[in-house]
């Protein structure tokens, strides 16, 4: 459940992003710069933002296991942080640059063109990690106990 939630959460965000940005196109180029945009949103949530939340819900279940990271909280908020910072340094240079027939590749220009994309996608994810966990756990302790 938490695992769907998440990636509903990552994809509604993501492409809400998309559609805003959208809104502030110049008209004479909204064709082409639309059609750019479709093929951003796709290769991202594709090659990027979804195998990596894929590979932060695997760490984020191995780091729960670590004392000093297990619990709620900003316990939970580090390690969605963690895993999600792990997760883009495997999937950002891995998946992204790959030239798939329907996903073109995506190139750094450098290492701080690098650093801000594992960093864009690592607080999307992590966010998209926590957010459920967080209200998933208050729905549980709303639940009576019978004695």
């Amino acid at each position: 459940m938490r695992a769907l939630l998440s990636a509903l959460l990552l994809t509604a965000g993501f492409l809400g992003s998309v559609f805003l940005a959208t809104l502030w196109i110049d008209p004479a180029s909204t064709r082409e710069t639309q059609i750019a945009l479709a093929i951003y949103a796709r290769v991202v949530l594709v090659k990027g933002l979804l195998p990596q939340l894929a590979l932060a819900l695997l760490l984020g279940a191995v780091l729960g296991r670590v004392p000093r990271l297990a619990g709620r909280g900003g316990r939970a908020l580090l390690r969605a942080a963690l895993a999600a910072g792990l997760a883009a340094l495997v999937v950002a240079p891995t998946l992204m640059p790959l030239d798939l027939p329907t996903l073109p590749a995506v190139k750094f220009r450098g290492p701080g063109n690098f650093a801000a994309t594992v960093l864009e996608m690592s607080a999307a994810v992590a966010l998209a990690l926590v957010l459920p966990e967080w209200w998933l756990g208050r729905r549980r302790a709303r639940v009576p106990v019978d004695e």
